[in-house]
């Protein structure tokens, strides 16, 4: 008797998706990422990941994985490291932006917001408190031209009661949505679509 259900032909292992996503083999990525190997950086310090072979939890490999690695050969300019500060700070704003809309977070997330608030603050001592203000501002007007005009303003400037109004909402649609669709969870091209429906209709 022949299934219905879509046989998945490969299960990849918790260390082949770090892997790849260090775009490293597995050999390599067990060899950067062993005992002995992970050192943690200034900015990494406190956000490691752990597990074994079979399950890991926190791996964000920009953060605490082989490309968090610094590279002492290579210095910066002051432009780089604007467009650097104005890079990370764009993660933390989007990492915020979407926690306020689902009310929702993981391991990788929150290390990923705590680095990236690490390496903008260390280039603000660089870089001096007026002018990271000012790469911040840029990057909160950039990234917010992209975002729903009422999400947007609700996130900046709502209060508590609007902003929980405002959740209420989209989680309402979100759940008259998979009630709809009747399947769960939704793939991320089709996730993509429905954040931008959801923001559409909630404004």
């Amino acid at each position: 008797m022949e299934s219905n259900v879509r046989k998945q032909k490969q299960i990849y292992t918790p260390e082949e998706v770090a892997a790849y996503l260090s775009d490293m083999g597995l050999e390599e990525w067990r060899k950067a990422t062993a005992t002995d190997e992970r050192k943690a950086r200034p900015d990494s310090e406190g956000l490691g990941f752990w597990g074994d072979g079979r399950f890991t939890v926190g791996y964000v490999d920009e953060v605490n994985g082989p490309n968090s690695a610094v590279m002492p050969e290579f210095v910066p300019t002051r432009y780089e490291l604007i467009q650097l500060a104005k890079y990370w700070a764009t993660i933390v704003i989007d990492l915020r932006f979407d926690y306020f809309l689902y009310t929702g977070t993981g391991s990788s997330e929150w290390r990923l917001d705590a680095f990236a608030s690490r390496r903008v603050g260390r280039i603000g001592e660089i870089l001096g408190q007026d002018e990271i203000n000012k790469v911040i501002d840029q990057a909160y007007e950039e990234y917010g031209k992209e975002r729903d005009p009422r999400a947007w303003s609700i996130f900046l400037n709502g209060t508590t009661q609007e902003q929980e109004a405002f959740q209420d909402e989209i989680q309402q649609k979100i759940s008259e949505q998979i009630e709809r669709d009747d399947r769960s969870p939704l793939t991320p091209e089709e996730l993509f679509k429905f954040d931008v429906e959801i923001l559409t209709e909630a404004a």
